[in-house]
């Protein structure tokens, strides 16, 4: 009778295994379940809210008896799963305490056998990640660090070229200049090994020049353009799209007195005519297709479009970008 008692517990755990990992309905329990498997549908259709609300119900209806002691370490996958959805509605700190306890109260055990939670360490870099949305610098500088330390180097695979753009973004928050450069460095020069997106150096690269703007340090903005110039270059389009920050932050530097590092970031701003060539010639590229998969994102064509709308009121406007860049000039 134990032998058959204790076959039972094993055969019910490895369903439950099942359910968490793929989703599929072979638990006993319909109705963690339907909540499991809605829940999944949900998130691949991108229905945030409701798939919040889904996982939500599973962790309170089957999370408060001992969870851990009576479905193993893959009910973790919940919270970790509830945090994807917490970050993608901007709910950090709830996103925080998800990826928390699914790190730290359903550990994988020392054996095969124990194991189940296939988030636990990933946990840790998603738990960095919401740490930044909420603007907690130092506390996503250590989970960063940490989820190094301790992921497997086999299983946890990750974004490298995201990873050390991000790391590069929190020391730079945290008044850090050279070591962000160091990381942010990292990402350009293996962007096509990782990959790492234009946008994510960007990101990397204008907090590298706010952070050089409170601190006054002119230097190190010139230095890092003068050592990566290349990696700072970009489709026209692309670069057009961050304009607006880019423009802001060359305005700030004019502000403080760097004026030869504001005359370098106004250089990197293609000229409006020149987005707008490169916008068309990239629909007309791509004929009747809704979208094109590049080597790091997919170029759409509703974007195009939207960008067209927005360069060419650009144009039009009174604070065009051009106007502004030899307004700069003439001061100086």
């Amino acid at each position: 009778m134990k032998l058959r008692v204790s076959t039972i517990r094993i055969l019910g755990r490895v369903c439950v295994v099942s359910l968490l990992l793929n989703g599929s309905a072979f638990s006993q329990d319909v109705t963690l379940d339907s909540l499991v498997v809605e829940s999944r549908a949900a998130m691949d259709e991108q229905v945030w809210e409701k798939a919040l609300e889904l996982n939500t119900r599973a962790l309170t209806q089957f999370g408060g008896d001992q969870p851990l002691k009576k479905y193993g370490p893959q009910f973790g996958i919940i919270f970790y799963r509830k945090g994807l959805c917490e970050m993608k509605l901007k709910r950090w700190s709830e996103a925080m305490v998800s990826f928390e306890t699914c790190y730290r109260d359903f550990p994988n055990g020392r054996t095969e056998k124990d194991g189940g939670n296939i988030y636990q360490k990933l946990a840790l870099l998603k738990w960095a990640e919401a740490a930044m949305g909420g603007e907690q610098w130092e506390l996503a500088l250590a989970r960063f660090r940490k989820f190094i330390e301790e992921r497997d180097k086999v299983r946890d695979k990750y974004p490298q070229g995201s990873y050390q753009v991000n790391l590069a973004i929190c020391l730079f928050k945290l008044g850090q200049i050279s070591e962000g450069c160091e990381s942010l460095e990292i990402a350009i020069r293996n962007r096509d090994v990782f990959p790492t997106p234009d946008v994510g150096i960007m990101a990397g690269f204008q907090a590298l020049v706010g952070a050089a703007i409170e601190k006054k340090n002119e230097q190190a903005v010139l230095d890092f353009m003068g050592k990566n110039r290349s990696g700072l270059s970009i489709e026209p389009y692309e670069m057009y799209r961050f304009s607006p920050t880019m423009m802001k932050l060359a305005g700030d530097a004019v502000a403080c007195g760097m004026w030869r590092a504001a005359l370098a970031l106004y250089q990197l701003v293609p000229p409006t005519d020149v987005a707008i060539s490169d916008v068309r010639a990239r629909l007309k590229a791509m004929g009747n297709a809704a979208g094109i998969k590049m080597a790091d994102s997919t170029l759409t064509r509703a974007r195009l479009e939207e960008d067209l709308v927005v360069f060419e009121a650009d144009r039009r406007g009174k604070q065009a970008t051009e106007a502004t860049k030899l307004a700069a000039v003439a001061l100086k």
